[in-house]
């Protein structure tokens, strides 16, 4: 799969005077916000973007701190990201809006729903973040002071790395996947942005119960339809979470891929379109 794309589709808006970069296709359906992972930026949702805006309205953007969007000082909790959400809604004039949620992406999607439940559609949470403390010990060592600056350096043996760990198969990982990666991984503040939301949500032991509790005793009273998608061999969040959400969240279906690892979206991107297209439609 191709990463690369038209930067023609990049487009710029201040939201609370913070420069930020977003994509928007489609013209038909009911909007759609596609919210990446920590570290990541919009391209990683590119195949799923194209594949919407066929049908839909669809709006991406680099999410606070990330991509090409600024890096103010901030939190960076999923409370922080939830926020400058619903600037970004209200800035495009976006009164309600169906979200799909990457890993951290999931968890901002999720503290939304909980936070303005009247501006959600539908819920769409792929290996998602916000459901419980554990997480792979590959990134809670990041929250460890000067080790966490140290480990964090940018290398294409590092970014190489970031792809053959969240897959399942690492033969699948791609040549411009790589150079992507160390192309927005050099962006200046990226990796302090990075760095900055782990030690927000998280130490060496796992999530911190904080920024879990304005999420996790509200999954019930989310009336969103929802769907998960979860990659049986995640190795970053554990599957047991997409039965909590399952579990939890009232009216939400569950859909898991056998070997495949943290990226479905890239590991098997025809078929979570698929899903998600069925889903929505």
């Amino acid at each position: 799969m191709n990463l690369k794309y038209n930067f023609s589709m990049d487009r710029y808006i201040d939201i609370n005077l913070v420069k930020t970069r977003y994509w928007q296709e489609g013209n038909k359906g009911f909007p759609i916000i596609l919210l990446h992972g920590l570290g990541s930026y919009m391209e990683s949702l590119f195949m799923l973007f194209k594949t919407l805006s066929s049908s839909h309205k669809v709006y991406a953007f680099d999410q606070i701190g990330f991509g090409k969007t600024e890096k103010p000082e901030g939190s960076y909790t999923y409370s922080f990201f939830s926020v400058f959400l619903r600037s970004f809604m209200k800035a495009l004039e976006i009164k309600k809006a169906s979200l799909v949620g990457w890993s951290m992406g999931g968890g901002v999607a999720l503290q939304f729903a909980v936070d303005n439940p009247e501006m959600v559609d539908r819920l769409i949470l792929i290996d998602s973040g916000g459901l419980g403390r554990q997480f792979t010990i590959t990134l809670r060592i990041l929250t460890i002071p000067i080790v966490g600056e140290l480990l964090s350096n940018v290398s294409r043996k590092n970014c190489g790395k970031k792809f053959r760990y969240m897959v399942y198969n690492p033969n699948i990982v791609q040549k411009n996947w790589i150079d992507l990666e160390c192309t927005m991984a050099n962006i200046p503040g990226v990796q302090k942005t990075i760095l900055k939301a782990l030690r927000s949500g998280a130490t060496v032991f796992g999530g911190k119960k904080k920024i879990l509790t304005p999420i996790l005793p509200k999954l019930e009273s989310i009336k969103a339809r929802t769907l998960i998608i979860w990659g049986k061999n995640d190795r970053v969040i554990p599957l047991k979470y997409a039965y909590t959400a399952k579990e939890k969240i009232p009216n939400s279906k569950l859909y898991i891929l056998d070997n495949c690892g943290h990226a479905p979206l890239l590991e098997y991107p025809e078929k979570v379109n698929q899903k998600i297209m069925n889903f929505l439609d």
